[in-house]
């Protein structure tokens, strides 16, 4: 596998009091005993596995999981042979006596560390794969439990074939992390990215990939942004990023010149496309070969954004609590706004975006009540109708890495907006990793 190195970003930062951005929890410490419900997966008219994940070493004794149906009878849930995964046990469940089309309802009770007692919830509708349904397949977790568990993958093979991709994480205020997942072998292999001064750690690290006149493959990464709990202002962003090209490497001149804030993007062939989550709706583009423009805003504020790309058009579902979920086309080659069809589904925050083929996805995210959403949507531009595809089997609903691809995407990784018996809502970071085929 070829190995990808990054070279060191000489950056500079700018603050400003900025709106809330990126409340994940970075986790300094393996919590000692945590139990959840990673996922769960259909695997019969009345059956279904579900999997959870173990890390510490819990007995029988402090942790139970029990199902039962939307008509309150009980499920039969029998468990196999665990599968040890550092450093975390993955233990699969066979679950019995489900209805097609009817809701189910998990509830696992463990202790937490040496005192609390947690219940978490966990609602699954049964819905026995047909012929043409998509297909979700279980990857390797990443076999850790510290630090950030979100980012933005890039595509580290040829174009289109996505057999390897790349996430830089956050660990921790000396630590960053680049880590290689391996679709032949299905395996997560680790580089310090923080090694030989390659970067000063931060958050919403940005990756992605552009192409020089349709052709040479230019790789990005930089920008995010540091957190200082005792200065005035927070946030400090960075507006720097480098360019990895076929023949050498540089920093990217000028710096990104739009507003301080957390930001959503979308790319076409050779440019990328910036916004501002919950700031002003002004939108800029960088080129592959460094120039930077100043695009039509999009037509409403922003709240929070999920965007994807289909036949070279940006689309923007732009997500503001107690307004419609409104789906914004932006067309490069006129730098115009179109509003498409509003999103049918619940209104929500922070769902995720995603293409694959000539189709858009768009799902996720957490309610208006903080409780967490696993349906997906599919948009079809040349209708331009929404239509409910699937439910993401996987534990997280919020900050999911995500990455398209021709044939197919990878989500995974993110918080889960875990309910609990007691009505409060934990959120948990997640390890696991999917491959979804339409």
């Amino acid at each position: 596998m070829k190995k990808h190195i990054f070279l060191i970003l000489l950056g500079l930062s700018a603050c400003k009091e900025p709106t809330p951005v990126l409340t994940t929890i970075s986790l300094k410490e393996p919590p000692v005993q945590q139990a959840s419900i990673v996922s769960i997966q259909s695997t019969g008219p009345t059956t279904a596995e579900l999997l959870v994940k173990v890390t510490g070493k819990p007995t029988t004794v402090n942790w139970q999981l029990s199902g039962q149906t939307g008509t309150a009878q009980a499920l039969v849930v029998s468990a196999d042979a665990s599968i040890p995964t550092e450093p975390f046990v993955l233990i699969p469940y066979r679950v019995s006596g489900l209805v097609a089309g009817q809701e189910a309802r998990f509830s696992l009770t463990f202790q937490f560390g040496s005192q609390e007692t947690i219940t978490a919830l966990r609602r699954y509708t049964h819905r026995p794969a047909a012929a043409n349904a998509p297909n979700w397949t279980r990857l390797a977790h990443l076999p850790t439990d510290v630090g950030d568990l979100t980012g933005y993958p890039a595509n580290f093979g040829q174009r289109g074939a996505s057999d390897f991709l790349g996430i830089v994480r956050y660990v921790s205020e000396q630590k960053m992390e680049a880590w290689t997942y391996s679709r032949p072998v299905d395996k997560w292999f680790i580089d310090d990215f923080s090694a030989a001064g390659r970067s000063l750690p931060r958050k919403g690290f940005l990756q992605f990939n552009l192409y020089f006149r349709g052709v040479d493959k230019h790789f990005f990464y930089g920008m995010g942004y540091f957190v200082n709990e005792l200065a005035p202002n927070k946030y400090f962003y960075d507006r720097n990023l480098f360019g990895v090209f076929p023949d050498g490497a540089s920093i990217v001149l000028p710096p990104y010149g739009g507003e301080d804030g957390e930001v959503a993007f979308f790319t076409t062939v050779d440019e990328v496309y910036f916004l501002t989550q919950n700031g002003s709706p002004g939108m800029r583009s960088i080129n592959a070969n460094f120039p930077q423009t100043v695009r039509a805003p999009l037509p409403e504020p922003p709240g929070t954004l999920a965007t994807f790309t289909v036949d070279e058009l940006g689309y923007v579902v732009n997500q503001r609590p107690g307004q419609p979920l409104r789906l914004w086309q932006y067309n490069p080659a006129t730098d115009t706004w179109q509003r498409r069809a509003d999103f049918p589904g619940t209104s929500r925050s922070r769902g995720a975006g995603f293409s694959v083929g000539n189709r858009g996805f768009f799902g996720l995210g957490t309610d208006t009540n903080q409780q967490g959403l696993r349906d997906i949507w599919q948009y079809d531009p040349a209708t331009d109708r929404w239509q409910y595809v699937t439910d993401y089997p996987g534990q997280g609903n919020r900050y999911l890495a995500v990455m398209s691809a021709d044939k197919r995407a990878y989500l995974g990784w993110g918080y889960e907006a875990q309910t609990t018996a007691t009505g409060a809502v934990r959120q948990v970071a997640c390890t696991d990793w999917w491959e979804f085929l339409p």
